[in-house]
C-alpha cells in the first residue's frame, strides 16, 4: 500500500472511531433495527394484512391484490427510504457530523494536522469523506437488513435493495457539502447545522411546490379533457338537432331573438354549449398558467441539488412496470374531487398513473448531473478556502 493510501486510510479510521464513540451512532443503529423489526411484524395473506398475530381487518388488501414481496418493497420505498433514511436518520447524521469540520480547524487540532506531510486539499477531502462514512455504515446496515427481510418474508431476494446505499449516501452528501462549507466559514458546528437546516427547508419548499403544482397541472389537464369531451358531445347533439330541423323544414329563431352570449347556430340549437365552452376555455387557461408556474419552479430548482428526486431513483431501480401497475390497481376505483371544485371529479387511478409517469419521465442524468455539479462547486469553494486560509 502506498504512503498516500496509508495516510488516507489512517485518517478515515480515526474519524470513524471518533464518530462511533458518540452515542448518536449507536442510537441511530438501534432505531434502524427497530424500524426493520416493525416491518418484519407486518404480513399479508389471502385474508388480509396482519401485525404479529393480530389481523388488520380495516385494511382492505390481500395477497391476491398485493403480493408479499411487493408489499415489503413498497414499505421500504414509502417509509424506509424517504421517511426513515431521508428524514430521521439524515437529521441524526447531520447532528453527528456537523462538528467534523469546525472541530478539525479549531486551534491545536489543525496545527497538528497541517504539520504532517499531507496536501491541504487532500487533508480536507479526507476529512469530508470521513463524515460520509457515518452515513454509509448506517444506510448499509439498514439496507442489508431490509434485503434479508424482503428475501425471507417476501420470497424475493432482490440485490437492488442495496443500491439504496449509494443513492441515500449521495442524497446526504448534497447537504453535507453545504454543512462543510458553512462549518469552514463560521467555525461553529451549531451555526453550520442550523444554516444547513434552513437550506434543506428551502429545498423542501421548492420540492413540495414542484410536486403540488405538478399534481394540479395533471388534475387540470384531466379536467380539460373531460370538459372538451362534454363540448364535443354537446356539439354533436346540436348538429343532430340542426339536421332534424332542416329535414322537418324548421328554421332557427332570428339572431335578434337569440339569448345573450349565443353567437353560432350550434349554440342556438343547444344553448348549453355556451356554458360548456366557457368552462373548457377557462380550464385550458388554467392548464397554461400551471404549466408556466411549473416551468418556473423547475428552472429555479435547476442549479440546486435534487434531494427528493435522488431518493425517488430507488423507485425506478426496485419497481418494474408490472409492479407499478399492481400498486395502482390496489384498492377500489373511484372518482375523487379536484382542487378546482367539489363538483368536478376525476378518476383516481388515472390521476395516479399520469402523475407517476410525469415523475418517472425526469431524466436520471439531469437529476444526478445537476446535483453532483452543485456538490462539486461547494467542495471546490471549500478546498479554495482551506488551501489559502492562514490557520
Amino acid at each position: 500500500m502506498s504512503t498516500v493510501l496509508r495516510q488516507t486510510n489512517a485518517m478515515l479510521i480515526d474519524a470513524y472511531r471518533e464518530l462511533a464513540a458518540g452515542k448518536l451512532f449507536w442510537i441511530t443503529l438501534g432505531l434502524s433495527s427497530l424500524v426493520v423489526g416493525i416491518f418484519a411484524c407486518l404480513g399479508i395473506d389471502e385474508e388480509g394484512m396482519t401485525f404479529l398475530w393480530f389481523r388488520l381487518n380495516f385494511i382492505p388488501i390481500t395477497s391476491e391484490t398485493l403480493p408479499p414481496d411487493l408489499m415489503y418493497k413498497q414499505m421500504f420505498l414509502s417509509f424506509g427510504v424517504p421517511l426513515w433514511l431521508g428524514w430521521v436518520a439524515t437529521i441524526l447524521a447531520l447532528v453527528s457530523t456537523a462538528g467534523i469540520i469546525p472541530n478539525f480547524i479549531s486551534g491545536g487540532s489543525i496545527d497538528l494536522s497541517l504539520a504532517k506531510p499531507i496536501g491541504r486539499i487532500r487533508l480536507f477531502l479526507t476529512r469530508y469523506l470521513s463524515g460520509l462514512v457515518f452515513v454509509a455504515l448506517q444506510v448499509g446496515a439498514f439496507s442489508f437488513a431490509c434485503f434479508i427481510l424482503i428475501g425471507i418474508r417476501g420470497g424475493d431476494w432482490q440485490p437492488r435493495v442495496l443500491l439504496a446505499i449509494p443513492i441515500v449516501l449521495l442524497f446526504f452528501s448534497y447537504l453535507f457539502s453545504v454543512c462543510a462549507l458553512l462549518g469552514l466559514i463560521t467555525r461553529s458546528a451549531i451555526a453550520s447545522l442550523l444554516l444547513t437546516a434552513l437550506f434543506w427547508i428551502m429545498l423542501i419548499i421548492l420540492n413540495r411546490g414542484d410536486e403540488s403544482v405538478g399534481a394540479l397541472k395533471v388534475q387540470a389537464q384531466m379536467l380539460a379533457e373531460r370538459r372538451e369531451e362534454r363540448v364535443a358531445n354537446a356539439e354533436l347533439m346540436a348538429d343532430n338537432r340542426l339536421k332534424q330541423m332542416a329535414e322537418a323544414g324548421e328554421d332557427l329563431p332570428p339572431r335578434e331573438e337569440w339569448a345573450p352570449g349565443i353567437t353560432t347556430e350550434q349554440e342556438a340549437a343547444n344553448p348549453l354549449l355556451v356554458t360548456l365552452r366557457q368552462q373548457r376555455d377557462k380550464t385550458q387557461g388554467t392548464v397554461r398558467s400551471l404549466k408556466a408556474w411549473h416551468h418556473a419552479i423547475v428552472i429555479a430548482k435547476f442549479p440546486l441539488p435534487k434531494t427528493i428526486e435522488t431518493l425517488h431513483l430507488m423507485d425506478r431501480v426496485l419497481l418494474s412496470k408490472a409492479d407499478y401497475e399492481a400498486l395502482m390497481n390496489t384498492g377500489e376505483t373511484k372518482e375523487i374531487p379536484t382542487a378546482f371544485g367539489q363538483d368536478e371529479t376525476i378518476d383516481q387511478r388515472e390521476y395516479q398513473r399520469r402523475f407517476t409517469e410525469a415523475q418517472l419521465m425526469r431524466s436520471t442524468t439531469k437529476i444526478l448531473g445537476t446535483s453532483i455539479g452543485f456538490e462539486v462547486v461547494m467542495l471546490g469553494i471549500c478546498c479554495f478556502i482551506f488551501a489559502r486560509r492562514d490557520f
